[in-house]
């Protein structure tokens, strides 16, 4: 027994150095949920993973440093990843990013922009690759996230000899217990009240916490296991079967236009036979008690979703398939909505369920599924008291891990920092007004404007990076000279002196001129501060002295000049749709002791990237006399064509008789229902070009996966691709929303005389 109790504390002990103790502790933990707390993964081969990126990184005044930009190359797919291709290609270097970087003691969520895999295959973990029902060997990237101590040492667990692990069905520490209901025996009003009370109350989230099995905080020198993790959420999925950009952006407008609001709608319950619904039912009744306590509607309803309400601030639900829009029903901003179901995570081009992205598309800030069968365990998806924290003023985020306690198959997507209910408290500062230029010490008092909020403590960032905590009343007390000469961002957090730890922060820019050192940066453009995507950008750029000046968009540095002045062209396909913020920053050299160089940055230049002219198409359409076969014509070099049906399991070419190194062309006409951006997908090893109405898009080169938008109208557009093969797989996808390998279903050609011959069969 005592070699076993040693053995177990080996296994922490190495655990701990495995992770590098990413995620420290320290004086006074973070929580809540802030902009500064959450990291922003990003693939930067990805259109649609940029946009959406920006838009939230916009939105939510995420700082620079916390953007995390990835490309996949061959190593995985939008959808699927191997666990450990996750391991090596994104768990490890968005930890070791974050520790570069110097965030690891304020970062509590991760999350991932569209693009990035959803769906990890666990089986090089697992020993035998197998496992017993329930558990399978898929698991989300949120939570192979959230339980990130346990993949980085590859613990999986095994439930039928009790060891934990990421597997385990009962591994979230930080969820909180409920009581059960039972019917009493007797009537007993006091009993009935017991049962409806939650057993432990909605806390803030914090990385640094380490939890109990008991789902409490532990205490320094405590004894026995604890355990640490990081939320992460999904923001949108904009392949497959998943939402399109637009509608990917939409959502989080209205997350973000959602706090604070304190909604008077109701929370839905419902009620059926189906056992995706009695799963849960047991906590109904409970929930609904604990959610009049806070004077928020809810109530129980029967059938699949709520018929003709206008006021829906939340769905439970538990069927396999619905259809929102014959519902009736309006989601109001801010929603968690969501439905038990076997395949409501799985975003792939086939499912015979409704996928979450559905709520999203209706309105919801949030919403679940699992991204394998999970069976009707309740330990997998969220309790009914979920919708309690989240009108208790807890995150999204905070909600959903709070109400789940096996959660490794629960695909969330959303945004992760949306509170409608929080009480946030709007920051005042005295001692330094915005744009203001600053030397020496300064000295900075920060307030709040309610007098009904008692605050815990202030919190001082300076580029994104905690210096210090201040009790109220206490300044902090800034020396300037510590900081380069140029532009700073200085931000005061108020965190609340309660269980939750909501946040309010106040964000300062401050020019800082101790030794006389300034750069310029200045664009010019037809139209001030907007540019369309394919643009180049010229800047201009100036720093007296200086051995090199680059731009930087959030962390990343997009080109530079060497010496102290230049003109630096920025390709905004880098930088992709939507609002950005650009930094000039300089390297001059100096005369000091231990420091040779000194970085001097402009003031953020704000651009916004807007799509170009849509592609009208009208003039391309096939005429009314002329024939219309379903599907693509393809035509190999030397004349002989045949018709593609569906390209989905990549042989197209090889039915064809396409040969390596033979010239091909694929051709058909598509509809599109509305004006918006779109996009193609393609998975080709080779040259290629894909035409659409006549303007060319030139394919990159390479095995990874190739990502191009196009903005088109509403009504039909012609679609031509030209090809030579180095291999002959391929895979062409097409889509907004999702994306699903071109079809019979979506694409046809017109043709003269006898059609071509049919070569492949199926539906998408």
């Amino acid at each position: 027994m005592k070699s076993n109790r040693l053995q177990r504390k080996i296994r922490r002990v190495g655990l701990l150095i495995a992770t590098g103790m990413i995620f420290s502790v320290v004086g006074s933990a973070q929580a809540g949920g802030g902009p500064e707390g959450v990291i922003v993964v990003v693939n930067e081969d990805s259109w649609a993973s940029l946009a959406v990126a920006n838009e939230f990184v916009h939105l939510r005044k995420i700082p620079p440093n916390n953007v995390i930009y990835l490309t996949g190359g061959t190593n995985w797919a939008f959808d699927s990843i191997s666990i450990e291709n996750f391991r090596k290609h994104i768990l490890k270097p968005v930890l070791e990013k974050i520790a570069k970087r110097r965030l690891g003691k304020q970062i509590d969520c991760i999350v991932y922009s569209a693009d990035v895999p959803y769906r990890i295959g666990l089986t090089k973990d697992i020993p035998g690759g197998k496992v017993r029902k329930p558990l399978t060997t898929s698991a989300s990237i949120n939570s192979m996230t959230y339980m990130y101590r346990w993949v980085i040492s590859k613990q999986p667990g095994d439930p039928s000899k009790r060891t934990i692990g990421y597997l385990s069905l009962r591994n979230n520490w930080y969820a909180r217990r409920q009581m059960r209901r039972r019917t009493p025996r007797r009537k007993d009003d006091d009993l009935k009240s017991l049962l409806d009370k939650v057993r432990q109350p909605p806390i803030g989230f914090s990385s640094r916490y380490g939890w109990t099995p008991s789902g409490q905080i532990a205490t320094a020198g405590a004894i026995g296991p604890r355990q640490g993790y990081v939320l992460s959420t999904v923001l949108a999925v904009t392949s497959g079967r998943g939402t399109s950009i637009s509608e990917a952006i939409a959502s989080l407008r209205r997350s973000a236009a959602a706090d604070g609001t304190h909604p008077k709608g109701t929370i839905y319950y419902m009620v059926n036979s189906n056992v995706r619904s009695r799963t849960r039912q047991w906590g109904f009744d409970p929930a609904i008690a604990n959610l009049k306590t806070l004077g928020v509607k809810a109530e129980s309803a029967k059938g699949k979703l709520p018929k003709d309400r206008k006021d829906v601030m939340g769905v439970m639900a538990g069927s396999g398939s619905f259809n929102w829009d014959k519902s009736g029903s309006t989601i109001l901003p801010g929603a968690i909505c969501e439905h038990l179901t076997s395949w409501g995570g799985t975003m792939s081009q086939t499912s015979s369920q409704t996928p979450c992205t559905e709520f999203i598309r209706a309105g919801a800030a949030g919403t679940c599924g699992t991204v394998t069968e999970p069976y009707a365990i309740q330990a997998k998806f969220p309790t009914p008291f979920l919708h309690y924290f989240y009108a208790s003023g807890c995150s999204l985020a905070e909600s959903f891990y709070q109400s789940v306690h096996g959660p490794y198959q629960l695909l969330i997507i959303g945004d992760p920092l949306c509170r409608p209910w929080a009480k946030i408290p709007t920051v005042t500062l005295k001692g330094l007004a915005n744009t203001a230029t600053v030397k020496g010490e300064i000295t900075l008092t920060p307030g709040i404007k309610q007098k009904d909020i008692k605050i815990g403590r202030y919190e001082l960032f300076i580029d994104g990076l905690r210096q210090a905590a201040r009790l109220p009343g206490k300044p902090f007390k800034l020396d300037t000279a510590k900081l380069s000469d140029g532009w700073h961002e200085i931000r005061i957090v108020a965190v609340t002196a309660d269980a939750i730890a909501t946040q309010g922060n106040l964000i300062v820019g401050i020019t800082v001129n101790n030794h006389g050192r300034k750069i310029r940066a200045m664009y010019t453009l037809a139209v001030v501060n907007k540019a369309v995507l394919g643009d180049k950008v010229p800047f201009t750029v100036q720093l007296p002295g200086a051995k090199k000046i680059g731009i930087f968009h959030n962390s990343r540095e997009l080109a530079s000049v060497e010496g102290p002045t230049g003109i630096i062209k920025i390709d905004t396909r880098r930088l992709g749709l939507g609002t950005v913020r650009l930094q000039a920053i300089g390297t001059i050299p100096i005369d000091g002791k231990k420091v040779t160089e000194a970085l001097v940055s402009s003031a953020p230049i704000e651009l916004t990237i807007e799509p170009p002219a849509r592609l009208k198409g009208k003039s391309v359409a096939p005429s009314r006399s002329e024939p219309i076969t379903k599907g693509l014509k393809l035509t190999i070099e030397g004349g002989k064509s045949s018709i593609v049906k569906d390209m989905r399991k990549m042989k197209a070419l090889t039915a064809a008789g396409v040969k390596k190194g033979q010239a091909f062309r694929l051709e058909g006409y598509f509809d599109v229902p509305k004006d918006d951006m779109y996009q193609f997908q393609v998975k080709f090893d080779g040259e290629m070009t894909i035409e659409v109405d006549g303007k060319v898009f030139d394919v990159p080169t390479g095995r990874q996966w190739k990502y191009l938008p196009v903005s088109l109208s509403r009504g039909t557009h012609r679609f031509v691709t030209r090809g030579k093969a180095n291999s002959l797989r391929i895979d062409i996808r097409f889509g907004g929303p999702g994306a699903f390998s071109i079809s019979e279903k979506r694409f046809g050609f017109r043709h003269v005389g006898k059609p071509p011959t049919t070569q492949t069969k199926g539906k998408r």
